[in-house]
């Protein structure tokens, strides 16, 4: 069994759990109040107007391939000092079982920040869709791997309706027809393998030329130093997202150089 696939056994069974508290139906409901009550602008949807490299920090806990990574962290004052810096949005992990995040970890950072949030979590049901929805995430991360075809183009399109910003994720240049076939207009290349976890960043350079120009493209995973960090900002793409160098260091800007 491979990594991913482990994960996903847990998420169906966490899942399931979840759905006889709260139904499918009562979830839809609470997403749609959401939706019709909240006067707001996603401010995530400025991904698409390329004006400038985006940089999203991440908040995890820990991770399948570090262990525990920091505990105890305050998740409000690193999405402040994120914020501080000038980054474009703040991902949060919000998966319970293999990166000890929560819910209540993003809404909490959402309650102290005035960028957008991203949800990265193993979604595979719609119910998760609702429950985005109604924790006040901006965007939500879908892993093309995890999803048949069929599925992945209704998720984005549920939460384009709803109002969040989809963020598929790629590995190869399968995933990538498969997410462009899907209606993804944003892709984020994963430079880590879900499957063993092992770490190649020039596959970003690699896959970049299989996505159309008008596609925004995050690259993923990866940079720890400044030199990576340079060398993904040069190949063009939109932007990235880096978690676990970030979360490792109480400065950032050792990594990214200077203040965006």
């Amino acid at each position: 069994m491979s990594v991913l696939e482990k994960i996903l056994e847990a998420k169906k069974r966490e899942v399931e759990r979840c759905k006889q508290l709260v139904s499918v139906a009562k979830m839809k409901k609470i997403a749609i109040e959401k939706c019709t009550s909240a006067s707001y602008t996603n401010k995530f949807k400025t991904i698409f107007e390329k004006e400038s490299f985006c940089i999203i920090g991440e908040i995890k806990r820990a991770s399948p391939s570090e262990g525990i990574i920091s505990a105890n962290v305050d998740v409000k004052d690193v999405a402040k000092r994120y914020e501080s810096l000038g980054f474009f949005a703040i991902s949060v992990l919000t998966e319970k079982n293999f990166f000890n995040g929560s819910e209540k970890d993003l809404m909490d950072v959402k309650s102290v920040v005035s960028i957008p949030v991203l949800r990265k979590d193993f979604i595979i049901d719609i119910w998760q869709l609702y429950q985005t929805k109604m924790i006040g995430a901006d965007a939500a991360l879908l892993i093309t791997k995890a999803l048949p075809a069929k599925q992945l183009s209704v998720f984005i399109k549920v939460l384009e309706i709803l109002d969040i910003v989809p963020l598929v994720e790629v590995e190869n240049e399968y995933e990538i027809e498969k997410a462009l076939s899907s209606g993804a207009k944003l892709i984020g290349i994963n430079n880590r393998n879900l499957d063993n976890l092992t770490v190649d960043i020039k596959k970003t350079e690699r896959l970049l030329k299989y996505i159309p120009k008008d596609v925004a493209v995050i690259s993923e995973s990866g940079i720890k130093s400044k030199e990576d960090f340079e060398y993904i900002r040069a190949l063009g793409v939109d932007g990235c997202l880096i978690g676990t160098s970030f979360m490792k260091t109480q400065n950032p800007l050792e990594i990214i150089g200077e203040r965006i």
